[in-house]
């Protein structure tokens, strides 16, 4: 990320070289006619550009997908169901994505919030980060919750992962809503 911003400058001096060593690979038969070098060099351009097209999606995703969790969770969640937020993944939904939901750092915090709600939804992201910041979370989600969505962003192994628990009786506690 350091040398993002000499990128352009970086594409420019490779253009360059390529029409140059074409050019030079490449020689012209006549002395007055373009050179045969740089139709090859604008070839080759022509070339890397397509080569690097499928890298342009991952350019304009979001690093984290937040956002679409954030929507997801609003979209589902119904009267009696409470939803936190745990990990690192409370930095940005307290800041921007969903301030009202609540942060949890502990087991005991979980288990708090599944005592008084119907189902139960947790957002968070970088498992081995929860793992280590909230012993017992992890583990206890993957055993009593199950995944709904993993938001996979551009940023490698930054999936935003959303979990609900069902109450296992059936009974309707009463939660909190996920905008309170």
């Amino acid at each position: 990320r350091f040398f993002m911003f000499s990128v352009g400058f970086a594409i420019l001096i490779i253009v360059r070289g390529v029409v140059e060593l074409c050019k030079l690979m490449v020689p012209s038969p006549e002395s007055r006619k373009p050179s045969h070098g740089r139709r090859v060099a604008v070839t080759v351009i022509l070339l890397l550009i397509g080569l690097s097209a499928p890298g342009i999606r991952h350019a304009y995703g979001p690093k984290q997908d937040y956002a679409g969790a954030r929507d997801l969770v609003r979209t589902d969640w119904t009267a009696g169901d409470a939803v936190a937020v745990a990990g690192v993944a409370s930095v940005p939904f307290r800041l921007y994505y969903a301030p009202e939901w609540p942060s949890i750092s502990s087991l005991q915090e979980l288990d708090r919030l599944r005592a008084r709600s119907r189902r139960t939804w947790l957002v968070f992201t970088l498992r081995s980060e929860l793992a280590e910041a909230a012993p017992g979370v992890l583990a206890t989600v993957e055993r009593d919750f199950r995944m709904v969505r993993a938001f996979d962003g551009t940023l490698r192994g930054g999936t935003v992962f959303v979990y609900r628990a069902d109450l296992a009786d059936g009974t309707d506690r009463p939660g909190q809503d996920p905008g309170d």
